[in-house]
């Protein structure tokens, strides 16, 4: 075993974008047992462990143990359709290719599907996309989306014309929502807003632009959330 296996193990989380807690629970360890892992490299990790720690973080055995790279992994150049990124080996991809979606339209590309909401990929499919750099620390995955702001709302953080990179929120986390999100309502609304508080059962949204006020949303009126990450474009002025 290599002497830097706590290095390793330390970075793949930073990767993956994964705190120590949620990592414990994904393997089912306390919180402090992963940060031991991370931190001293003489301590025995079980193979059941480490195949678990490898599978999260798409790497192998070998590569936390030893430093060994996987197969392939010199092929650090990919760049792949986001639809696709589930399936592939994260760690090989380097650029992903997103759907643009203007904030000026319904999210018409939302279909219900047994009481829950998944991407018509027919329609993203049909939309301009972005290449862009696979940042660390941001938890990509099949439903994350570039939306082009098209209004003063969220000015001047957010200017008119500027793209932003957003991950989805899975609906049991939107009660702890905090900062600038996207949000699909069942009004046909898609909007950006800053989201302030949580309060029985409400959202409260404010614009940076004082001129666009604020408003509270019920979450049984919001179809979807994404987190805005970063901005992907933006017009010099």
């Amino acid at each position: 075993m290599s002497q830097n296996r706590a290095i390793r193990l330390s970075k793949l989380r930073r990767q993956s974008g994964l705190t120590l807690r949620e990592v414990s629970e994904k393997i089912g360890l306390s919180h402090g047992r992963i940060d031991a892992y991370e931190s001293d490299s003489s301590i025995k990790i079980k193979r059941h462990i480490l195949d678990a720690l490898a599978s999260l973080y798409h790497t192998t055995v070998d590569f936390i143990e030893e430093g060994i790279e996987p197969e392939g992994a010199e092929t650090h150049t990919r760049e792949v359709n986001i639809a696709e990124i589930d399936r592939l080996n994260d760690r090989q991809i380097k650029r992903l290719r997103i759907p643009i979606i203007p904030l000026s339209v319904s999210a018409t590309f939302l279909e219900n599907v047994d009481g829950s909401f998944v991407y018509d990929w027919k329609e993203l499919s049909n939309l301009e996309q972005e290449s862009v750099v696979k940042e660390p620390g941001v938890r990509y995955d099949g439903k994350t989306v570039v939306f082009k702001v098209i209004n003063y709302s969220m000015y001047p953080a957010i200017k008119p014309g500027c793209r932003i990179l957003c991950t989805w929120v899975e609906d049991g986390n939107w009660q702890y929502a905090q900062g600038v999100h996207v949000l699909s309502l069942r009004t046909g609304m898609l909007i950006v807003k800053r989201v302030r508080k949580y309060e029985e059962g409400r959202l409260l949204l404010v614009s940076d632009n004082p001129d666009h006020g604020e408003m509270w949303v019920g979450l049984s009126d919001v179809i979807a959330i994404w987190k805005a990450e970063y901005k992907t474009y933006e017009l010099i002025e």
